[in-house]
């Protein structure tokens, strides 16, 4: 039901007849084994430290298509907009500094995770923040170029970047995570 908040760690360990589960969108936690892996999930949004885009989990929120390249996204609370995950075959992105007419100001925890195919990416100037495991393990990304507005980098976020060699960093810039460039 729509009410529902989380989802208790192992809350579904066991039923091993359970093939299908639907997650509201009101739902911001999932506990550690909460659902068994043969279980073809629909949820709305990943939940912190949540894998939301292992082969059985399907993504339900609005996304935006151009190109090759499929933004995912949610409206946050105050209006604007979290890119969430990508799923693209380009060489090169620039982040949309808008999705019909909405700001796009946040690219969230495992947003652009496994963009294995990317080379370079330009942050434009509306993002302010960049989350966990945003750019995680984007093997041949060489290039960031980041807007003027990016105030924080979150932990791992260009973690096992290996072919990372150029990356723009802003002077709004106050805060960078923990390994964010392992």
């Amino acid at each position: 039901h729509d009410n529902l908040k989380g989802i208790g760690r192992e809350a579904f360990s066991g039923c091993s007849n359970l093939t299908s589960l639907t997650i509201p969108k009101s739902v911001t936690s999932i506990g550690t084994s909460a659902i068994p892996s043969t279980c073809k999930i629909y949820v709305y949004r990943p939940s912190a430290g949540y894998d939301y885009r292992s082969t059985n989990r399907v993504v339900l929120n609005a996304y935006y298509t151009t190109g090759n390249d499929t933004f995912y996204y949610v409206v946050k609370a105050d209006g604007n907009i979290e890119i969430i995950g990508c799923e693209t075959t380009s060489t090169e992105i620039t982040v949309p500094t808008d999705i019909d007419g909405v700001v796009v100001d946040e690219i969230g925890d495992y947003g652009f995770k496994n963009c294995t195919t990317l080379n370079s990416i330009t942050i434009p100037n509306n993002i302010i923040n960049i989350g966990d495991y945003a750019f995680f393990y984007c093997l041949s990304l060489q290039s960031v170029s980041m807007g003027n507005a990016v105030t924080s980098i979150g932990s791992m976020a260009f973690g096992l970047c290996k072919s990372l060699m150029r990356i723009t960093l802003p002077k709004t810039l106050t805060s960078v995570g923990d390994e964010a460039f392992m």
